[in-house]
């Protein structure tokens, strides 16, 4: 039995709110610690005209089989002004939170982050709508308070042209201090390749241009360069984008990553389709067919909405994944046909 309770409220321009999600065994042939609780209160405060406070704190309960009690909890405060913008944050999760209805990316971990912002309008050059630039660092630490991973992103500058699009150059810098050994790549044939313990330093820098995207033709280009563990790792992204009015949006795109290690190299391709159609501003088909090299399976998904107001309304999607390799017998490898209806009550 799963259940899933949401309550929030809001309050000017902030808003407050809990939840508690529960699975429990049922049947003769449940066990009585069949179960998992998750319990969280959050608030986003406006503190201000330009500051925001973000926060919750969660708890989730199993039995002592599964490590019984332990929380989680983020407070993170956000800046934006006219021009400058800088955000902070701290969070922290416990090495036996367990949240068994969703998904946890990571645990035993605190986590400090940081953000700054620079967004400019120059009234000198008309050509230039605005130029941006941003860093964003997160620093990971188990409960000892020792490193574990760091995670740079820096961009550069971000030039947006008055026709739409923009020219922008990037770049990553990451370090990760793996304990034990792990999977960093796995095909479908079985072959793997495997990152040892020990410390790492990846610098990557990237370049990428969008042209307009309310043209009826528009590009879009990435390529990426540098470091990845102890090797190289090259990758170039490239879409394709048509529109015939404000009806129909399709897009066609290519991306491709190189990695070299002493450990083992590996390539891969993904080959996305995407194609839109609006019968009106409510009522909407989309599709994507898409080709992962890795797995080597085509996938797709088609999804129809028929809405009312502020996205809620009638959707009915169907997926679709097939294998297009020789090494597994079945090539269907899953189907589904969902029917959702939603719908937004003011009170």
């Amino acid at each position: 039995n799963f259940t899933v309770v949401r309550l929030q409220r809001e309050i000017g321009r902030s808003n407050f709110g809990g939840v508690v999600v529960n699975r429990q065994g049922t049947g003769s042939l449940a066990s009585t610690d069949d179960f998992n609780r998750a319990y969280g209160l959050d608030a986003a405060w406006q503190t201000s005209a330009n500051g925001r406070l973000f926060a919750f704190f969660a708890r989730t309960d199993s039995p002592a089989s599964k490590g019984g009690s332990d929380y989680a909890g983020r407070a993170y405060y956000n800046y934006a002004g006219p021009v400058w913008s800088t955000a902070a944050g701290y969070s922290q999760v416990g090495d036996r939170f367990n949240p068994e209805v969703g998904f946890l990316q990571r645990s035993a971990y605190r986590r400090l982050e940081s953000r700054y912002g620079f967004s400019y309008q120059p009234k000198r050059w008309p050509s230039v709508r605005r130029l941006v630039s941003s860093l964003n660092y997160n620093v990971y630490l188990d409960l000892q308070n020792r490193l574990e991973s760091t995670y740079g992103h820096w961009h550069v500058f971000e030039i947006q042209p008055q026709r739409g699009g923009r020219i922008t150059y990037t770049m990553d810098i990451a370090q990760d201090r793996p304990l034990r050994p792990f999977t960093v790549y796995q095909d479908v044939s079985g072959r793997r390749v495997i990152i040892p313990p020990g410390e790492y330093v990846s610098v990557t820098g990237g370049v990428e241009y969008i042209s307009d995207p309310s043209a009826p033709v528009n590009v879009a280009v990435q390529t990426k360069n540098g470091r990845f563990y102890d090797g190289d790792h090259f990758g170039w992204e490239f879409a394709l984008g048509a529109r015939l009015g404000a009806r129909l949006i399709s897009s066609f795109g290519w991306n491709r990553d190189e990695i070299k290690l002493p450990f083992g190299s590996f390539k891969n391709d993904l080959v996305p389709i995407n194609v839109g159609y609006s019968f009106t501003s409510l009522a909407s088909v989309q599709g994507l067919i898409q080709y992962n090299r890795q797995t080597a399976s085509v996938s797709s998904n088609i999804r129809l909405a028929l809405l009312n107001r502020s996205g809620t309304g009638l959707f009915a999607v169907y997926n679709d994944r097939r294998d297009t390799s020789d090494f597994t017998a079945d090539t269907l490898l899953g189907r589904s046909f969902i029917v959702k209806y939603t719908r937004l009550v003011d009170f």
